[in-house]
């Protein structure tokens, strides 16, 4: 086989390869944690530099796959989220160590291990967060959907109805496999709600652009514990009336279907805060 070609495949593979890894490392729910993340830096950063060492850089070819995916992720993310989202930093590291060939090699340990602390401890930096009136982000109705009656929904039974509010307010929150905050949310607060019987609480899966499980994988969902609170937005209307490209929503409406109030957001820490501004703005939607 021809050298060339032969270097040309094995960077093509690496560069493929860092899509699955770079998902599972950083993203994955069940898998990623800081000693994951770790691992995915330092495999990231000293591949390139193993590849610099034995002069096997063509930097179109390694550029397929990271490129492919932070496209990807600048497509399906708000864009006030990039900044520490975690594609975003390593996607940035791997440009540097592969542009700059004239690094030196501490250099570029120095500059690897800047990336990951940085990385790994960016919730200390975050000042935006530092309060929950801060964490917790209200917006105005730019756009406000039709009656929720208007809307047809597959339930954990897969039939496609229409939501009766039965004289009760709705709670719908707004969840995705890959979202940790929906993840906390359903598993810290499905109790609390659930011991309420004055309102409905519904569980509304919000898909990305790129990935939606299967409807078995959704009804079934292991984090939620009730599974008749699961429903599917039929064809996203009301998701897509709402306009939202973020999860978790909190999304309340009255007795009659009308929409009343609407915030993102949830961190473990502000449990409780999060807790009784929902049960506050639900009891004055009645």
């Amino acid at each position: 086989m021809n050298p060339n070609f032969k270097s040309k495949l094995l960077q093509v593979f690496y560069s493929l390869l860092l899509i699955p890894l770079w998902g599972l490392g950083l993203l994955q729910i069940d898998i990623a944690n800081d000693f994951t993340r770790l691992l995915t830096f330092l495999f990231t950063a000293y591949i390139i530099l193993f590849l610099k060492y034995k002069q096997m850089i063509n930097k179109g070819v390694l550029l397929i796959g990271p490129t492919f995916y932070m496209v990807a992720t600048i497509i399906i993310r708000p864009i006030d989220e990039l900044i520490l989202f975690p594609i975003t930093w390593i996607y940035f590291m791997f440009i540097i160590l592969l542009l700059f060939g004239e690094l030196k090699l501490l250099r570029s340990h120095i500059f690897i291990l800047f990336i990951i602390i940085a990385f790994i401890f960016k919730d200390e930096l975050k000042e935006e967060e530092s309060s929950f009136s801060n964490f917790s982000k209200e917006y105005d109705y730019i756009r406000k959907p039709d009656l929720l009656l208007e809307y047809e929904f597959i339930n954990y039974l897969k039939d496609t109805v229409h939501i009766d509010t039965q004289g009760k307010p709705v709670l719908i929150e707004t969840w995705n496999e890959t979202c940790k905050p929906c993840i906390a949310s359903i598993q810290e607060m499905e109790d609390d709600l659930g011991s309420y019987n004055s309102f409905h609480h519904i569980y509304l899966y919000q898909s990305n652009s790129l990935k939606s499980l299967a409807l078995d994988s959704i009804i079934n969902y292991k984090f939620i514990t009730d599974k008749s609170k699961i429903y599917v937005d039929v064809n996203n209307r009301l998701l897509k009336s709402m306009d939202l490209k973020s999860y978790p929503f909190f999304i309340i409406f009255n007795s009659e279907g009308e929409m009343k109030k609407y915030f993102s957001g949830y961190k473990s820490e502000y449990k409780n805060e999060i807790l009784n501004k929902l049960l506050n703005e639900i009891a004055k939607s009645k």
